[in-house]
């Protein structure tokens, strides 16, 4: 007998899979064959009602005495309107005087909207906001004379009214993309110069404005003149960085310490504060992807001694106690306690230091901006102690194991005689009236058991300076009885100079 022939049951499932996946494959391209079709059905019912305008505002035109102002229309009415084809369910369109056409129509499915300005009619599903678009009438830009650095971005702040247009994309060129390229609406500098930028509108309004954008050379790379540092606690170093290249615009250093707990910088003076190692940041202000690092280390290095064990603890030592210092490798000091904040100590030299100074000599003072006649025959204290500041940096600057301080000096006196004085990077200081006073110097009982008069202690030309003036000529003093007074700034040098120096604890 013949076997009739046919398919298997795992034959037919294998069909019924090919041709659900080729289902699978077709019906969206089936489907967005038809959505395509529908849309474009309707883009042209759309241009219909357009031309339908068109023939009736030329009719109108060909009335006699009939001046026209502006027609508008309303879907599904439209009386008067021959539209050939399906008319839109909804909407409206307006006519103004110069024939010109808006709208915006609905067949219920599709939104179809054209500008006053526009050329081109618009097809979206936005049906439930169908409305006449609203064009925009200008364009304010907030800068006109704009300037950036190479590799700098820069976002026009462009102003669009009204806020409410409905089509707000603006199109920004460059005439020139050597100086100047955009890139997502941005603004890039590329090279040195200036480039006019066109912004205009695509709304169909045609609205143009242009600025000027002058692209400046920005830092492209930042040298210092050392990358490893190390430091003692209490030491401080000064960084040079200089900005590349040297054409740059904007050369704005900001420095940074990634521990401050270990090292602190201030435009490029790194303070040591503890043992450990951190890193300080150099970067541009003007292009914050140029950096440099420095590595920092802190070690521990003892300079102080003294009976008394307050300076190898948190613990404050008392105002007078006597410390062995040695300010370089091969030179130590006495010096004696005159403030504790329990890491670091103040401390005043118990001997003055070189030769008998002026306050301020007549050479300095006219220097410094004064006259002849403000200095007279007795001096004058209003450009402050000049001279003896000079004096005190010269005679210390080989103390190399003392921290360099930076500060502004102020006069303490009476009344304040000059305008605050910035001094930068010295090892010492000057005694001041408040210092002197919180330990005991006064102008009644002195301070002969303060440890700061002259008469007890070693000593080298008996009394010393103070940064605080008294009257015009003269400035104060604490002499070798130890009352503090005060004296002519341009005797014949009868002060000596008393370093007042700051130091870390050895702890």
């Amino acid at each position: 007998m013949k076997k009739n022939k046919g398919f298997t049951l795992i034959e037919l499932l294998a069909v019924i899979i090919i041709l659900s996946i080729v289902a699978l494959i077709t019906i969206p391209v089936i489907m967005n064959i038809i959505e395509k079709a529908n849309r474009s059905a309707f883009k042209d019912s759309a241009y219909g009602v357009i031309k339908a305008a068109e023939l009736y505002y030329t009719n109108k035109l060909l009335e006699p005495n009939v001046v026209i102002e502006e027609i508008s229309f309303s879907f599904p009415e439209a009386d008067g309107l021959d539209i050939k084809g399906t008319k839109p369910t909804g909407g409206s369109m307006k006519i103004n005087k110069k024939g010109k056409i808006e709208l915006a129509i609905t067949n219920g499915k599709y939104c179809a909207t054209k500008g006053l300005n526009e050329d081109d009619v618009k097809i979206s599903n936005n049906v439930k906001n169908c409305i006449i678009p609203i064009e925009i009438k200008d364009l304010k830009i907030e800068e006109n004379n704009i300037q950036i650095n190479t590799e700098e971005e820069y976002t026009l702040k462009v102003n669009i009214e009204p806020s409410s247009a409905t089509n707000k994309e603006l199109k920004i060129t460059s005439l020139d993309e050597k100086i100047v390229k955009v890139e997502n609406g941005k603004l890039i500098g590329v090279g040195k110069g200036t480039v006019k930028v066109i912004v205009e509108t695509l709304d169909g309004s045609n609205i143009k404005k242009e600025v000027n954008v002058t692209v400046n050379q920005s830092v492209t790379s930042i040298e210092v003149d050392n990358i490893n540092i190390t430091l003692n606690i209490g030491e401080t170093k000064i960084v040079t960085a200089t900005p590349k290249p040297d054409d740059a615009k904007d050369k704005e250093l900001i420095w940074k310490s990634n521990d401050e707990s270990i090292a602190t910088v201030n435009n490029g003076v790194i303070t040591a504060i503890n043992t450990g190692t951190t890193k300080v940041i150099v970067t541009s202000s003007s292009n914050t992807k140029i950096k440099k690092e420095i590595n920092v280390t802190v070690n521990k290095k003892e300079i102080m001694t003294s009976n008394n064990n307050c300076i190898n603890s948190t613990n404050k030592c008392a105002i007078r106690t006597l410390v062995k210092v040695k300010v370089n490798d091969t030179t130590s000091y006495d010096f004696y306690v005159i403030a504790d904040t329990g890491r670091y100590l103040t401390l005043i030299m118990n001997k003055n230091i070189g030769d008998r100074i002026e306050w301020i000599t007549k050479k300095d003072y006219l220097a410094a901006g004064g006259t002849e006649s403000d200095y007279g025959e007795y001096g004058n204290t209003d450009k402050g102690p000049i001279t003896a500041l000079n004096y005190l940096k010269i005679k210390t600057e080989s103390w190399t194991n003392i921290p360099l301080m930076s500060y502004t000096l102020t006069d303490d006196g009476d009344i304040a005689r000059y305008e605050p004085i910035e001094v930068k990077n010295v090892r010492a200081r000057l005694l001041n009236k408040i210092d002197s006073k919180s330990i005991g110097c006064t102008g009644k009982g002195g301070c002969i058991n303060s440890g700061l008069s002259t008469n007890n202690t070693p000593y080298i030309h008996g009394r010393y300076w103070l940064s605080s003036s008294d009257s015009n000529q003269n400035a104060f003093n604490v002499y070798s009885s130890g009352i503090l007074s005060s004296t002519n700034v341009s005797s014949d040098g009868s002060s000596g100079i008393r370093p007042v120096i700051v130091v870390p604890k050895n702890i």
